[in-house]
């Protein structure tokens, strides 16, 4: 009984000291609409207010959430349930607040920024991402093994699996920087233990952190 006491409180510290060195920052977001493909303009309007987050590689910054304005169309909608969601080492939080009330410049679109709430990241079995991107891998067939081999590299038991659409096709997705495209697929990773979950949703996979690639969450 002593042991497996022991081993709890061990999994518990593991569990605090992981989760709470990074958490997500919620910013309501107000506004009309804004390009779909919005992530580096995004990443630009953030650096004119907090500079400091050139340097900071641990920086992930997700897109914005909304609604197409039309079927076909290459515009989001904002809405209510529009948020920015910044993932950043908890020591950080200071450089946070800086977006905090103010108007964020996207290309011809502009957009005002409430005051954020902290989200700690939990522990899941599965998580995805919208878009993972690895240099020198746009095929699925391949890019499934270099996401692989990141989660090795990281030391972090789990599956990759690449997402499908509902024809059986790879989830494949770009991202627009300066005026080239990036590709990338929407990835989940499975079988997950709390402390790898925890690492992977801090490190991710692939680069281009601060262009919403490589973010995962529950």
């Amino acid at each position: 009984m002593t042991i497996l006491l022991d081993r709890i409180s061990e999994e518990r510290d593991c569990y605090r000291s992981y989760s709470e060195e990074f958490g997500d920052y919620l910013f309501p977001v107000e506004g009309q609409s804004i390009e779909v493909d919005h992530a580096h303009p995004l990443y630009g309007g953030i650096c004119r207010i907090v500079p400091e987050f050139h340097e900071y590689n641990s920086v992930g910054i997700f897109g914005i959430n909304g609604k197409l304005s039309g079927a076909y169309s290459r515009r989001l909608n904002i809405d209510a349930d529009s948020v920015l969601r910044i993932r950043i080492p908890l020591d950080l939080s200071r450089s946070i607040y800086k977006l905090a009330g103010k108007t964020l410049q996207i290309h011809q679109d502009k957009i005002y920024l409430g005051i954020p709430e902290l989200e700690l990241i939990v522990p899941s079995q599965s998580l995805e991402a919208r878009l993972v991107t690895i240099k020198g891998f746009q095929d699925a067939s391949t890019f499934e093994a270099a996401a692989q081999n990141h989660l090795d590299r990281l030391e972090i038991v789990g599956k990759v699996r690449v997402l499908t659409r509902s024809d059986g096709q790879p989830r494949c997705r770009t991202v627009k920087i300066h005026s080239k495209k990036v590709v990338g697929f929407a990835t989940r990773v499975e079988e997950l233990s709390d402390r790898d979950s925890l690492i992977l949703q801090q490190q991710g996979i692939g680069g281009r952190r601060k262009m919403g690639c490589g973010l995962f969450t529950p």
